[in-house]
């Protein structure tokens, strides 16, 4: 942990550091000595003292009066003594501050060159990007009580080994061995119980048309059950938001009210897999996709497809029209003398086959039935068909869980219906994480040229296609238009919006797909195809659909003036212009910009930042390799500049630059002579503007500073800057750690208005005050309340006075 001391000072750091970009650039002390003495004073030059008494005069210095008269020179020795008793305070807060502000001063001033950053030449217009990602209520809701599930198992624990302990006392070993299997067993059930509940619960669900997996509703109350954690209680939550929906005045709003058409929807499919001898629970686990697609419907075609299929289900037992020639199901099941009823309810022991996707007629392939149902034609098969399973009591509605009633809420009881939402199921979380991690996988090993295959197949686990959906929609179009209502006018479809989740597309509406920009039609393809080829030199390997277009690689080697020269011929006989070959290259550019973009973002889980500045290491090598092309294709014909406009967050492009910017300031040996440069073409291309990126950079080097202060390494860091001699050894650095003098008090003022500003804002939280108020303690042997409460007893200057009421306001809690 962390001493006292140590945490003063990263708290004094991180102020200093925190508050720099609100003043100009730091000045060193070597610098100042040529001031007049009537400049104003820089808070940075807090360290630095003077070698004199501090007056009210307005020099800094002055000379002590030489009088022949001893009764002049006592009382001028008088008076010097007070105004030395005066001065005590400051001279022992300063003295407490100056040392802390030295490393702030000198890491402030040389990150200078970051904070003002060269225009790039292929830079971007500061553009609106995406929010960054918040934090999800209902994720910390789910991870909070898990959390107290631990804790509350850990204690059941500690008593069944306290009371097994007991036993052994008393009873013996075996009486101790068969309480610890008994209690193993009972655990081991109640577990299963649960289990069973929760599948009961997501069929019953089904039976009421609420597809567990998908739905809002049906995710809030397998969470519920499984969890224990009512999500459509927990503010922030879409579901939460869906329950204040169904209690206000805008009801008809709800996801509840909306998607009543497409609830019987599922309802109708339900029953006809039932009446199957099929698993819908099963079915509907394994089509996801297929049951968003349906839950999206339009209400007018939601309403026509229900009102279909349970014509169906009336007349044939199934939603489906049987084949010519092919027995319903309704007549195999009054064959078998079975009464087909919509209450009907899968056995426990019902261990149907799922659905084929090709078949659909689990209620999904309209006119097209499944393949049990196909091959069900003859009389013997009729056998087959699962006896239907005892009718649910009224209990029903209820699931006994971990000892309590958990009630499975009705869909008909709007007003009482508890509907919620947020789409962030747990099991859907773990899985699409699942997902995009090894998606990540795949891109980090492509960014970092370690994976060379090059993979077309869709990624595991992506749900079947939704031909089968369209299938069974398109069956609308065979229904009388008599039994329909008549359907309205249909809105026009909203035009895509491909950046951002404000909506706002770039101001150059630039192409960011690579393959429309080679197909027939484009302008000047081949051109654009030559284009994009040859720009796969600045990053090889990270762009494999590039590779795969028509046409062999340009180069064994790259060279320069032999590309600049292919690109001329290719446009000169493509015919377009300077300014129609720019806009190609700017296309083609935006385009793979987007894609290693989008590779490198895949680097911000690893835990070491270093691997985060290689991958966009690879994105500048890549944008200068553009650069250095252009002038061959666009002359000096001036375009919008080109900048990242996919998908990321702010948030993600944000840690990433400052990961970048950073890397240059923590290892100053290894730092590129065009580091600046290509920090600032990174923050163009990023859009991230110039206070921001101050912000960003001063972060991340304060985080890094208090790191290396924890783990010691402060001492190295100064080496960087000032060889083997660390801080003793940057010349003209010895000043600002002054003598025995003080600082100067408009310097102090100023510096203690600082800190209270950064209080008033939240920079910091009470504890590191009281952390700064110990070490005050430790290091004069007198605490900060004592020195300020001993100057309002002897009595202050207005000048001491304010710094007093400074300091009050800065210690008060």
């Amino acid at each position: 942990m962390m001493g006292s001391k140590q945490m003063s000072t990263v708290w004094l750091v991180a102020l200093a550091l925190g508050s720099a970009s609100a003043f100009q650039p730091l000045v060193f002390p070597t610098q100042r000595r040529h001031q007049g003495l009537q400049q104003p004073v820089h808070p940075g030059s807090l360290s630095r003292t003077t070698r004199a008494v501090w007056s009210r005069q307005p020099s800094l210095f002055q000379a002590s009066p030489v009088q022949d008269d001893e009764d002049d020179r006592a009382a001028a020795f008088s008076e010097t003594k007070e105004k030395t008793r005066l001065s005590r305070f400051r001279q022992r807060v300063s003295k407490f501050l100056k040392k802390k502000l030295v490393v702030a001063v000198f890491v402030g001033s040389s990150i200078a060159g970051i904070w003002t950053p060269r225009p790039a030449e292929a830079s971007a217009p500061v553009m609106a990007v995406p929010k960054a990602e918040q934090r999800d209520p209902a994720t910390d809701a789910l991870l909070n009580h898990d959390r107290k599930m631990v804790v509350k198992q850990q204690q059941e624990l500690q008593e069944m080994n306290k009371r097994a302990r007991e036993i052994e006392a008393s009873e013996g070993t075996a009486a101790r061995s068969k309480f610890e299997k008994e209690y193993k067993a009972q655990k081991e059930k109640e577990a299963q119980d649960r289990i069973d509940a929760v599948t009961q619960l997501k069929r019953d669900l089904l039976d009421q048309g609420m597809d567990p997996f998908t739905t809002i509703e049906g995710q809030r109350q397998v969470i519920l059950a499984e969890k224990g954690v009512d999500l459509g209680k927990v503010p922030g939550t879409m579901m939460y938001l869906q329950k204040q929906l169904e209690g206000g005045k805008k009801i008809e709003k709800s996801l509840l009210y909306k998607q009543a058409p497409n609830r019987r929807v599922v309802k109708a499919m339900v029953e006809d897999m039932k009446n199957k001898g099929q698993d819908p629970l099963a079915y509907f686990d394994d089509h996801q996709e297929q049951t968003q697609t349906i839950m999206a419907m339009t209400p007018v075609a939601a309403a026509q497809l229900a009102q279909k299929y349970q014509a169906n289900l009336e007349q044939y037992g199934q939603i489906n029209v049987p084949k010519e020639g092919e027995m319903s199901v309704k007549e195999k099941m009054e064959k078998a003398g079975v009464e087909t009823t919509a209450q009907s309810v899968v056995g426990s022991a019902v261990e149907a086959a799922t659905p084929s996707s090709d078949g659909g007629g689990a209620g999904i392939a309209g006119d097209a039935d499944t393949a049990t149902a196909a091959e069900s034609t003859t009389e013997e098969e009729t056998t087959s068909v699962a006896p239907p399973a005892a009718k649910k009591s009224k209990k029903a509605n209820t699931v006994k869980i971990g000892g309590a009633e958990i009630p499975v809420l009705p869909l008909a009881g709007v007003g009482v219906v508890a509907v919620g939402g947020g789409g962030y199921a747990f099991k859907i979380m773990q899985d699409r994480a699942a997902l995009a991690e090894e998606e990540r996988e795949k891109q980090f090993r492509l960014l970092m040229g370690m994976d060379e295959d090059e993979d077309t197949q869709n990624s595991p686990g992506s749900a079947p296609a939704l031909e089968v959906v369209d299938d069974g929609l398109g069956g609308l179009d065979s229904m009388d238009k008599t039994e329909a209502p008549p359907e309205p006018t249909p809105m026009p479809a909203p035009k895509k919006k491909r950046r951002g989740f404000f909506g706002k597309k770039n101001k150059n509406s630039r192409e960011t797909d690579l393959a429309v920009l080679v197909s027939e039609g484009a302008t000047a393809p081949q051109f654009a195809g030559l284009l994009a080829k040859i720009l796969t030199y600045g990053a090889p390997g990270r762009f494999p659909s590039v590779d795969r277009l028509p046409g062999d690689m340009p180069f064994q080697e790259f060279e320069l003036e032999a590309a600049k020269q292919r690109l001329t011929d290719s446009r000169e006989e493509a015919g377009i212009a300077l300014e129609e070959s720019a806009e190609v290259f700017a296309n083609v550019v935006n385009c793979m910009l987007i894609d290693i973009v989008d590779l490198a973002s895949s680097t911000l889980k690893a835990k070491d930042d270093k691997v985060t500045v290689d991958g966009i290491g690879v994105v500048i090598d890549f944008m200068n390799h553009a650069s250095s092309l252009y002038d061959s294709v666009a002359g000096g014909t001036v375009i919008e500049p080109v900048t990242y406009g996919g998908n990321l967050g702010k948030g993600q492009l944000e840690k990433m630059y400052s990961a970048y910017a950073t890397s240059g300031m923590m290892n100053l040996g290894d730092m590129d002579t065009d580091f600046e440069a290509r920090v600032s073409l990174l923050q163009d291309a990023f859009q991230i503007s110039e206070k921001k990126a101050q912000g960003l950079t001063m972060k991340a080097l304060q985080k890094n500073m208090m790191k290396m202060m924890k783990d010691g390494d402060m001492e190295d860091m100064m080496k960087q800057f000032g060889g083997e001699g660390g801080l003793e050894g940057l010349a003209g650095m010895e000043g600002m750690m002054g003598e025995e003098g003080e600082v100067d008090p408009e310097q102090l003022k100023e510096s203690l208005k600082m800190l209270k500003q950064m209080k008033d804002s939240g920079a910091f939280d009470p504890s590191e005050l009281e952390a700064v108020k110990a070490q005050f303690r430790e290091t004069y042997g007198q605490s900060l309340d004592e020195v300020i409460t001993q100057g309002d007893e002897e009595g202050v200057d207005s000048a001491d006075k304010e710094l007093l009421d400074l300091m009050k306001a800065i210690l008060d809690d």
